[in-house]
């Protein structure tokens, strides 16, 4: 049984207790009295509802983002968990008729097509409102004054703060997304996050690519839309870590590119799917041929530089990092 597959069967287990613990009527039925039966009653029933709905959010899914997380420090599961939680809601939102309008995803009927518009962005509103509220419990009375990552550009932001600027990334990158093809001016004039420049800036002198600025227009929506939150579990597994600003910057940069390359396999294998929809896809920046080659420089930067993080995070996960690029390569392999 290889590493990851030990992660996420353990990982799936820690998952379904939280989804109990904090969607089940269950955890609800203790705190209930004999006067509010009404009350409760509907409550519970709200609890169930939710608590199927979530369920069917997270079927399937490889748990990537927890598991790398995980890489870096097993202690942080719960909080690791929402990332997972986060990523999945990003999916059902995409697939609507506004967005993607896709009606299948990890061959069952996407979550608008099962529950309908309506209550897919009701279930949203309040899935964003319990994963904010928990993830405000990263900061406790000691910390939440103090410099916590001398990596955010925010030297004194809570990390509660950090957590929503990754956030946000992710939906300024979806905005991209939509707009790719309707607002050229938007797309290759709108300002670069400075926390992008030095991943930009890496990619560029580092694998000798051919740099346009379609290509870098394409590399910020990544960043934005689906590194950030590759590079958010790994925040969160390391935010209380002592680590120098020099270090984190690297670890960073790993994080990022990680997700970057992450993209690229997934585009790669979703070709025809992308350019039938006319969605963003790095074979519109470079043939085929030259996107595998610029996926198997980064895949071994990535694994070369493992050795490197452990310098600053002597228990990480080694071999697991490892299995995990070759999990996302493994993909286009095939193709």
């Amino acid at each position: 049984m290889s590493r990851y597959s030990i992660y996420l069967v353990n990982l799936e287990k820690e998952l379904q207790k939280f989804i109990t613990i904090n969607f089940s009527n269950s955890n609800s039925n203790s705190n209930s009295n004999s006067n509010s039966n009404s009350n409760s009653q509907n409550e519970n029933e709200n609890l169930d509802d939710m608590l199927v709905k979530v369920d069917y959010m997270l079927n399937g899914g490889k748990r990537i983002r927890p598991i790398l997380g995980l890489a870096f420090n097993n202690e942080k599961t719960e909080f690791l968990i929402l990332v997972e939680f986060i990523h999945n809601l990003s999916l059902i939102l995409d697939d609507t008729p506004q967005m993607d309008n896709d009606i299948i995803r990890r061959n069952i009927p996407t979550f608008h097509i099962k529950y309908g518009c309506k209550e897919t962005f009701l279930f949203a509103y309040n899935i964003i409102g319990y994963i904010t509220e928990y993830l405000g419990k990263l900061d406790t009375k000691d910390t939440k004054d103090k410099l916590i990552n001398k990596f955010s550009c925010n030297q004194s932001a809570s990390k509660y703060n950090i957590v929503l600027d990754e956030l946000l990334s992710v939906i300024q990158g979806q905005y991209k997304d939509l707009n790719f093809n309707t607002e050229p001016s938007f797309i290759f004039h709108t300002p670069i996050h400075n926390k992008y420049h030095f991943t930009l800036k890496f990619l560029r002198e580092q694998f000798g690519i051919e740099w346009t600025s379609q290509l870098e227009y394409y590399l910020v929506l990544v960043l934005e839309k689906t590194a950030s939150l590759f590079y958010l579990a790994i925040w969160i597994a390391i935010c209380d870590m002592e680590i120098i600003s020099s270090n984190m910057e690297i670890i960073a940069r790993w994080g990022y590119v990680f997700g970057i390359f992450f993209q690229i396999c997934d585009d790669i294998l979703d070709i025809e799917k992308d350019i039938a929809k006319n969605k963003p896809n790095i074979t519109r920046c470079m043939d085929v041929e030259n996107c595998k080659l610029f996926a198997s420089k980064i895949k071994d930067s990535l694994i070369n530089e493992i050795v490197v993080l452990q310098n600053f995070i002597p228990n990480c996960d080694n071999e697991l990092l490892k299995e995990i690029v070759e999990i996302c390569w493994g993909k286009i392999v095939k193709c």
